[in-house]
């Protein structure tokens, strides 16, 4: 319990606008974001084309919770669709209050790795499908 009243202190809350961005593809930073209300667009540039919509993030998910392992710039922009407030914790400051509580650490830990092997299995299903569907196309244009 003392643990969450730490993560609980910890936390900042910040409220964003239809159109605002959270953060831009190739911009770094450290923070660990929680959606408490609305919904986000998660967007993706190719070859300076115009951003797709790759994924939706609505109440209750997380997201670059891959800071919390790796420390690399964003590979996707976040935009708030509606009115968006969100919870964010500074890595460094989450993971030292992790660090105090094992079972805590544990079951955070194991979520966040559920949640990145959930995606890389989206990721792969999404690339073979267009592999395929590329393939189809150039067997159509041969014949």
């Amino acid at each position: 319990k003392l643990e969450i009243r730490k993560i609980l202190e910890i936390h900042k809350i910040k409220h964003y606008n239809p159109g605002d961005y959270v953060f831009h593809e190739d911009e770094t930073d450290d923070n660990i974001y929680i959606v408490l209300k609305g919904n986000l667009e998660v967007m993706k540039t190719e070859n300076g084309n115009e951003p797709l919509v790759v994924a939706e993030l609505m109440r209750g998910e997380h997201f670059n919770e891959t800071s919390m392992f790796i420390d690399s710039p964003h590979n996707v922009s976040i935009i708030a669709r509606t009115v968006v407030e969100l919870m964010i914790l500074d890595k460094h400051e989450f993971i030292s209050i992790l660090k105090t509580n094992e079972k805590l650490y544990a079951k955070i830990m194991w979520k966040i790795s559920t949640k990145l092997v959930k995606r890389l299995v989206h990721t792969t299903k999404l690339f073979t499908d267009i592999k395929e569907l590329d393939a189809d196309v150039s067997d159509q244009m041969e014949e």
